[in-house]
């Protein structure tokens, strides 16, 4: 019941995002990152009846990471509109990105401590992927590279790390 609710409400919220033509905004993307990787709780429940514990984990974990990627690109348009000349980069999203970061990293380090070598591997290649990227991006030929070729690296990265944690929580 808690979970259908959630779905509706959510429905709701993202109608009216997209009629007021908000779709891009980074909180609403991340909303929607955390909504969507919500699925395996949903799996969990509609597989078992209940929620499986480790699945809590998948989900925040997941959710975590596409939290770094959605801010690492947002950092990537903004630092490709300061190329431009259309005004100076704010580096908002480039230091909460780098903070996201911080948080996978210990999150990684938490998972080698219980030893759960898979998990962390998951999260130091999420990290070490988008700390190329933000890297990168100080770079002005690094910036000219496509967004489909951007976008192409970090699904083939998200899901490297989607693969990797399942084998983790396996």
């Amino acid at each position: 019941m808690a979970m259908g609710l959630g779905v509706g409400a959510f429905s709701a919220l993202a109608i009216a995002v997209t009629v007021k033509n908000r779709q891009r905004s980074t909180l609403f993307q991340i909303a929607s990152a955390a909504a969507l990787t919500s699925s395996s709780l949903a799996t969990s429940l509609s597989a078992t009846g209940a929620i499986a514990p480790w699945c809590w984990g998948l989900w925040l974990l997941r959710a975590m990471q596409s939290t770094a990627g959605i801010l690492v690109v947002h950092a990537r348009l903004d630092a490709r509109i300061a190329l431009r000349g259309a005004g100076p980069a704010t580096h908002r999203f480039r230091r909460a990105a780098q903070v996201a970061l911080i948080a996978l990293a210990c999150a990684a380090v938490a998972a080698a401590i219980l030893v759960r070598g898979w998990i962390a591997l998951a999260l130091l290649l999420a990290v070490t992927g988008y700390w190329n990227d933000l890297h990168g991006q100080r770079d002005p030929a690094t910036l000219q590279i496509p967004l489909k070729k951007v976008g192409q690296r970090a699904l083939a990265l998200s899901s490297l790390f989607a693969g990797l944690l399942i084998l983790g929580f396996w």
